[in-house]
């Protein structure tokens, strides 16, 4: 039985902020400041090991130089390429998805496809 490759929605939002957040050359410990998160809960965020609220989504959008709609657009196309290359994305981490086990795909493969949709 072959095991296909998996990521979360969490996983490719957190991509999509590391992106943003190294375009505009801001350190993880300066977006998390201004969101109002301890810089290793930022970091866990753009790991995709925890979500953002509605509030915080809007605080980082705005440090980012950007809006939570261009970010969740980003999202929503980057989970589009995926599907095209088989790649299920859950909406929700995997504690939260009935406790699968998921082979979650590699963060260079993320990188890529995001890069790849900034770069349209």
């Amino acid at each position: 039985m072959k095991i296909s490759e998996q990521t979360t929605y969490p996983a490719v939002v957190g991509h999509i902020l590391v992106t943003l957040r190294k375009q505009m050359q801001l350190e993880q410990a300066e977006v998390a400041q201004k969101v109002g998160l301890s810089q290793s809960t930022w970091s866990r965020v753009e790991k995709g090991q925890s979500a953002l609220t509605v509030d915080q989504l809007a605080k980082a959008a705005r440090a980012l130089s950007t809006s939570p709609g261009e970010i969740l657009k980003h999202a929503d196309a980057t989970r589009e390429k995926l599907a095209a290359m088989n790649v299920r994305v859950w909406d929700e981490r995997p504690e939260r998805a009935g406790q699968q086990a998921l082979a979650i795909i590699g963060g260079a493969v993320l990188a890529f496809l995001i890069a790849k949709a900034f770069s349209k």
